[in-house]
């Protein structure tokens, strides 16, 4: 963050400080979520045993773990397009009004 100690200006300072202030920011939302939730599969992680699909309008990565279980992310860049395992405990989705959506998940493969 600017501050005039370091040369920024007065203007860099009220930037960044509404910036802080916006609570249309996920940034922060995201972060904790993904302490709370997906940092501690990555240790359960079977590496190697990763699996994508991308097409011209979605991508899916599918990462094994250990247990059976699996960790999905499904990016969709039209908002009507299918979710993608709909049956997973889902971690995080993006808002349905987003132009894209993204969706954090863990299930079965």
């Amino acid at each position: 963050m600017p501050s005039a100690l370091n040369g920024g200006t007065e203007d860099d300072i009220l930037v960044s400080d509404s910036l802080a202030l916006d609570s249309d920011d996920p940034a922060p939302e995201l972060l904790a979520i993904r302490a709370e939730r997906i940092v501690p599969l990555l240790d359960a992680i079977v590496a190697g045993e990763a699996q994508y699909h991308a097409g011209e309008q979605a991508l899916d990565v599918m990462w094994r773990m250990r247990d059976g279980r699996a960790l999905h992310l499904a990016v969709r860049l039209m908002p009507d397009a299918p979710p993608g395992h709909a049956r997973d405990d889902v971690i995080w989705k993006s808002r349905p009004d987003d132009a894209w959506t993204v969706r954090w998940s863990v299930g079965h493969d």
